[in-house]
């Protein structure tokens, strides 16, 4: 009688096991971006600049899922929502610790220095008379626990181009 209630507790312990490592399995990160500085570049005409440089960008993450940045993949948009250049990507690598703690101060991983081509912005607005774009960041995040789950988290980032006079 005890080796059937003992191999009946085996089972219902492997059961149990099992449903909760599936559902962890199921976690993937989730990352916000929460402050990007500067949020817009200024640039003309005879600007010599080749980048309009983001100088830091904060990713706070909303679960405990361990992540890194994976890439950033970032295209060009005018004042009328038109796509007119990228997407791109450009491969990063940043650890994010998932929420170990307090969730209402959570860790934030910090990503310095992006630089956003600033050429074919110039060129474009120039050319179409058209003097307010925007770039869409998306940071592609990945789970550091090898299921390949991904997350985006989105920014914007503005130029405005002073017309010609």
């Amino acid at each position: 009688m005890m080796k059937k209630f003992l191999a009946l507790v085996v089972v219902a312990g492997l059961f149990v096991a099992c449903d909760f490592a599936s559902e962890s399995t199921k976690l993937k990160p989730d990352v916000d971006v929460t402050y990007v500085n500067p949020l817009g570049w200024v640039t003309d005409y005879f600007d010599t600049t080749s980048y309009a440089m983001i100088d830091e960008t904060h990713f706070v993450p909303r679960n405990s899922v361990d992540s890194h940045l994976e890439r950033l993949v970032w295209a060009y948009y005018d004042v009328n929502d038109n796509l007119f250049f990228g997407p791109f990507e450009l491969a990063l690598y940043m650890k994010i610790p998932g929420l170990t703690g307090d969730e209402a101060e959570p860790d934030t991983a910090v990503l310095f220095s992006v630089p956003l081509p600033l050429d074919t912005v110039r060129s474009y607005a120039f050319g179409n008379d058209i003097y307010e774009i925007k770039a869409e960041l998306l940071y592609i995040v990945e789970d550091d626990y090898g299921w390949e789950k991904e997350d985006t988290a989105e920014a914007w980032f503005g130029f405005m181009i002073t017309p010609l006079e």
